[in-house]
C-alpha cells in the first residue's frame, strides 16, 4: 500500500503514487498489520501486543509472527531454542514443527532454528525458495521451479521425498504432518506422501 503527499494532501490511492510525480514531495510504501489472537490449550499466553503482524504460525508448543517490519517473533516453548529469532527485517514466511522452527527471506534463502538432533534445520544452500513447511520432525520448501525439497526427519515413511509435480503443473504450497507432507499443484490438484497409516495421504475427490 502506498501513501503519497502531495503538497501537503495525503493520497492513499496506490493508483495515484508516481515516485516521478514533480508535485510529490514524499511516497512510502506501508505493510499494514493486525493483532494476534491465540486460543485453546497450549502455547496462547505470552503472545505478543501491538497490531503490526503480518503473518503468524504454529509448532508444537511455540509460536512464531512476522512484524510488518519483516522482523521475527516468538514465544512459549523454547526448550530447543526453537524461539531463538535470527536478526533481520527482510522475513515474509514463517513455519514451526516440534522443536524447530523455519523462516523464508525475501531474497528467497532460508534460516532453521531449533532442534536439529534430525537435521530439519540444516536447509538447503541458494536463494531458490517461495514457500517453506514444518513437520513435527521434517522440513519443506518449494523452489522456484515449482518443486518440493524435503530434509530432516527420520524419512521412514518417506515424508522427505516429495513426488515431482504433474506434467505441466508446479507446486504452489505445502504443508506438513509428522510423518507426512502434502503439496498443491498449480491446477488444484493435491498430492500427498508419507505415512498413510490413518488414511492421511488418501485424498478423496470432492
Amino acid at each position: 500500500k502506498y501513501t503519497v503527499v502531495y503538497r501537503g494532501q495525503i493520497s492513499e490511492d496506490p493508483a495515484e503514487a508516481d515516485v516521478d510525480d514533480s508535485n510529490a514531495i514524499a511516497v512510502a510504501t506501508l505493510r499494514m498489520g493486525y493483532p494476534i489472537i491465540a486460543w485453546g490449550q497450549g502455547q496462547v499466553g505470552g503472545v505478543p501486543e501491538g497490531n503490526d503482524f503480518i503473518a503468524v504460525a504454529a509448532g508444537k508448543n511455540h509460536g512464531l509472527a512476522i512484524r510488518s517490519s519483516g522482523s521475527l517473533v516468538a514465544w512459549g516453548s523454547n526448550s530447543s531454542g526453537q524461539c531463538n529469532v535470527p536478526e533481520g527485517s527482510d522475513f515474509i514466511a514463517i513455519a514451526g514443527g516440534a522443536q524447530h522452527s523455519l523462516a523464508l527471506r525475501s531474497d528467497g534463502s532460508l534460516v532453521g532454528f531449533g532442534n536439529n538432533a534430525l537435521g530439519q534445520i540444516d536447509v538447503p544452500e541458494g536463494n531458490n525458495f517461495v514457500a517453506i513447511a514444518c513437520g513435527d520432525y521434517h522440513s519443506l520448501a518449494i523452489n522456484r521451479q515449482g518443486r518440493v525439497v524435503g530434509w530432516g526427519g527420520h524419512n521412514a515413511y518417506h515424508e522427505c521425498d516429495a513426488p515431482e509435480p504433474d506434467s505441466g503443473t508446479s507446486f504452489v504450497a505445502v504443508s506438513a504432518g509428522s510423518y507426512h507432507s502434502l503439496g498443491l499443484q498449480s491446477d488444484g490438484t493435491i498430492r500427498a506422501w508419507g505415512s498413510n497409516n490413518q488414511g492421511q495421504t488418501r485424498i478423496y475427490a470432492g
